[in-house]
């Protein structure tokens, strides 16, 4: 949680920190990946860029699960590049267990 006038840095090297300790295993790289993308969207709304890094190593080196295909979509919207964010929206729909949002947001992104 956000402690006001607290740098969300520490946790950013601490999660680098323990990277190493389980690399290559899927399950944790996704969640290794999504912390870390939450972690920069808190860092605020200047630059997309790591956030959406983040979330496609997730996909890319752990489980292309449906929610970190949503949460990527939702950063490209972020970023106003609403043809990438309806891929990803796309991919969440097609990933096992999409118990999110995306297709909503597809039929409003027409």
């Amino acid at each position: 949680s956000y402690v006001h006038g607290k740098s969300f840095q520490p946790l950013l090297n601490s999660l680098a920190a323990v990277y190493p300790a389980f690399r290559g295993d899927p399950f944790l790289e996704s969640v290794y990946w999504e912390k870390t993308a939450d972690t920069y969207l808190k860092l605020g709304f200047s630059d997309p860029a790591p956030r959406i890094q983040a979330v496609l190593r997730g996909i890319k080196w752990g489980y292309p699960a449906a929610h970190l295909y949503y949460d990527l979509g939702m950063f490209y919207l972020m970023d106003q590049k609403p043809a990438l964010a309806r891929e990803a929206f796309r991919k969440a729909r097609g990933a096992p267990f999409d118990f999110t949002a995306s297709a909503q947001l597809l039929g409003n992104l027409k």
